[in-house]
């Protein structure tokens, strides 16, 4: 049977995670509506002639670049228990 110490560390651990995963999901969830929304106001202005279609890629070559840069650094900071 574990002993308190162990148990508040496990209960401990489980919150961090918890947090960890919440935080990770809201920012997924920011970044798809900010890309959804970018998107949209792209295809608008390469539609009505405001814009190239070549911008419109540009845009989600460096979309894709930023992600791929948050990506990277947070499996570099995330250290699995």
């Amino acid at each position: 049977m574990p002993s308190t110490d162990i148990k508040a560390q496990l209960q401990s651990q489980r919150a961090y995670l918890t947090l960890h995963n919440i935080i990770r999901v809201s920012q997924t969830l920011v970044l798809t509506l900010g890309l959804l929304g970018a998107c949209f106001l792209a295809a608008y202005q390469v539609i009505n002639n405001i814009r190239s279609p070549g911008d419109f890629v540009i845009l989600l070559s460096y979309w894709a670049q930023l992600r791929g840069m948050s990506v990277s650094k947070e499996n570099s900071l995330y250290m699995p228990c």
